[in-house]
């Protein structure tokens, strides 16, 4: 586990505990699962940067379909925007597979 005796560590671990928690993990599994990802979000493969507003725990919302979860369905964590895009399109891998395959095929008309 990750440790920082600065006061600003300090704050940034505490809000990340309170946000894990809501999604059934600890601290200590968040920090697992972002190292797990190498700090980087599994969908664009951008860095994750700082834990904030645009950085979400994501997870199967066909386990838990509100806001919270209870940890045994959490995938990753990801970019916000990334996270959006898995919703709109309904969790649907073959909805992904059809888009991917469409941008490669676009020649123009």
């Amino acid at each position: 586990m990750y440790v920082c005796d600065s006061v600003k560590c300090n704050e940034d671990q505490q809000r990340i505990a309170r946000r894990a928690k809501r999604h059934g993990i600890t601290y200590d599994r968040y920090s697992e699962i972002h190292l797990n990802q190498g700090g980087r979000c599994p969908v664009c493969g951008e860095h994750l940067g700082k834990f904030d507003k645009d950085v979400v725990i994501d997870h199967d919302h066909s386990c838990c379909p509100k806001r919270t979860s209870c940890g045994e369905c959490v995938r990753g964590i990801l970019h916000r925007r990334c996270n959006s895009a898995i919703g709109y399109l309904r969790d649907d891998p073959d909805t992904f597979e059809r888009i991917a395959e469409y941008l490669r095929g676009f020649r123009g008309y």
